[in-house]
């Protein structure tokens, strides 16, 4: 056995398991060197690689995906004044006509923090909200191509005295129904301030308000991060014309929950999220479909149920649209327009690049320290780190390991959560892509590192048990990003894996059992 140059004491290991003649501490080290590793290569992706904002644009019938435009970040959109849609960006108003080119008189508007912005075609004004100066100013549209005029502001002073402390306006909508009076229909703004939502003339004078009384919970509890809320209001000439549909996602946006009422303002009905949803946004088309976005990606229509006060039923129309794309409209031709803020996520070719370059830093950085410590040449590198063939017999192991994890698994699903991780793979584009990053590259990678490097370093000094344990921890506690949890299963494999390594001699069997994991994680995604 070669000497150790380290000065360790190398412990013998059971079955020809490969000996690292690093200590534990390294092995500690060396995964979090590993991560910065493949931080400081991905860095250029993290700086350069970020989403863009921009408004998704879907064409009837079929709602097919027509160009992207308006790159900057987009709070809310709205359209259908003259096949001109209208994006909030914050501070000001961009304005782009059917062709989706940027018009003349655009940006208009100074604003200091507008979440909210709702259009009325058969009046032609715009309602637009602004959290910095708590009004919500009203613009009349001009043809040709110029600004709108504006023509009021409303501002606490002009509410209610029990209202105006606490007014604090977000989403809009206006009501252009047929019952509403089409040109003299009412606008419907949420107050975040007062869990209310108020009821303006088109002109911009109070009418009154819907409060949490009028639900069954007694409170909206409208979500403070301006994100989540939302409101429509029914445009068609079905009996349905004029209900106003608001969403609120549960002061934190864990699912969501859409109300229904009546223009008087009475409860119609209740829709809450599934499990599996997070609704985040909401838009009613002429013909009353109700199109509900999902903040996990997605928007699907609704259709009102022909029994009065019954929640509408999912129909299986549902535009793919990136997670977190929430605020939604419709323009004249019945075209649907997603907007999508710039929210830190990276572009498919930046994720893929960070992807790559954490793969490359959990095989670079143990490849080294073998090598610092006395591994000469390609081979024995590959042999310390465990990478070298295994025994047939290694078989009984794999289907013991495989057994022990779906035990586990099912006992925490059934006793304690299903676990659920955030869906990597749609950041990588192309299903190819997502197999050979999600099914090859982070197995071989991650079992190098934590299986070669870190739970062969442990095993320098600690016990086999709790050697495997420390490394099942540190490879679960690092995934907690993904999913807090999927955390405990995590460490669970890890612990197996770690002892499948000891028994087999290679990290092979282990790196196959973490390929099928994946491989049924993806399609489960």
């Amino acid at each position: 056995m070669r000497a150790n140059l380290a000065g360790e004491q190398v412990a013998k290991r059971p079955g020809g398991f490969p000996y690292a003649n690093w200590g534990p501490g390294a092995a500690i080290l060396g995964v979090f060197v590993a991560l910065g590793v493949g931080v400081l290569l991905g860095a250029p992706a993290l700086v350069l690689g970020g989403e863009h904002g921009r408004i998704e644009e879907f064409e009837p019938p079929r709602f097919e995906r027509a160009p992207a435009f308006d790159d900057r970040d987009s709070t809310d959109v709205a359209s259908g004044i003259r096949g001109v849609t209208y994006a909030d960006h914050e501070t000001e108003i961009a304005a782009f006509d059917d062709h989706d080119n940027q018009l003349s008189g655009s940006p208009f508007g100074s604003f200091g923090d507008s979440h909210g912005i709702a259009a009325n075609p058969r009046s032609g004004r715009i309602y637009v909200s602004d959290h910095a100066d708590s009004s919500v100013s009203v613009f009349e549209a001009r043809p040709d191509g110029q600004p709108p005029a504006l023509t009021a502001t409303v501002q606490a002073g002009d509410l209610p005295a029990a209202l105006a402390a606490e007014f604090d306006p977000e989403r809009l909508a206006a009501d252009s129904s047929p019952a509403g009076g089409g040109a003299r229909g009412e606008v419907y703004v949420i107050d975040r301030g007062n869990d209310a939502v108020l009821r303006l003339s088109a002109a911009g004078s109070y009418r009154g308000r819907i409060d949490g009384s009028a639900v069954p919970g007694g409170d909206f509890e409208f979500d403070d991060s301006d994100e989540g809320n939302a409101i429509a209001v029914d445009p068609s000439r079905r009996r349905t014309g004029g209900d106003v549909y608001v969403l609120a996602s549960h002061d934190g946006g864990d699912s969501g929950t859409v109300w229904a009422f009546a223009p008087s303002g009475s409860h119609l009905w209740e829709l809450r999220a599934q499990e599996d949803q997070d609704f985040c946004g909401i838009a009613v088309d002429r013909a009353g479909g109700i199109w509900i976005a999902d903040a996990g990606g997605g928007v699907t229509r609704y259709l009102p149920a022909r029994r009065p006060h019954r929640p509408p039923a999912a129909t299986a129309t549902r535009l793919d649209t990136p997670s977190d794309s929430c605020p939604t409209a419709f323009g004249d031709e019945g075209d649907v327009y997603v907007a999508h803020a710039a929210d830190g996520t990276l572009t498919t070719t930046a994720n893929v690049f960070v992807q790559l370059a954490t793969a490359l830093g959990f095989l670079l950085v143990p490849m080294a320290l073998a090598a610092m410590r006395g591994a000469s040449g390609r081979r024995e590198i590959f042999a310390r780190l465990g990478l070298r063939r295994f025994r047939p017999s290694a078989a009984k192991w794999m289907a013991a390991a495989i057994g022990a994890y779906l035990l586990f698994a099912y006992l925490y699903s059934t006793l304690v959560v299903v676990p659920h991780q955030k869906d990597i793979a749609e950041g990588f584009g192309a299903v190819p892509i997502q197999v050979l990053l999600i099914v090859f590259a982070a197995p071989v990678s991650e079992e190098v590192c934590f299986r070669g490097m870190l739970f062969g370093g442990l095993r320098t000094k600690l016990p086999r048990l709790a050697a495997a344990l420390l490394c099942g921890l540190i490879f679960g506690g690092l995934h907690a990003l993904t999913g807090v949890s999927a955390v405990p299963p995590l460490i669970a494999f890890g612990f197996i894996l770690a002892l499948l390594y000891e028994k087999t001699g290679s990290v092979v069997p282990g790196i196959l059992l973490h390929m099928l994991n994946n491989s049924v994680a993806l399609l489960g995604q």
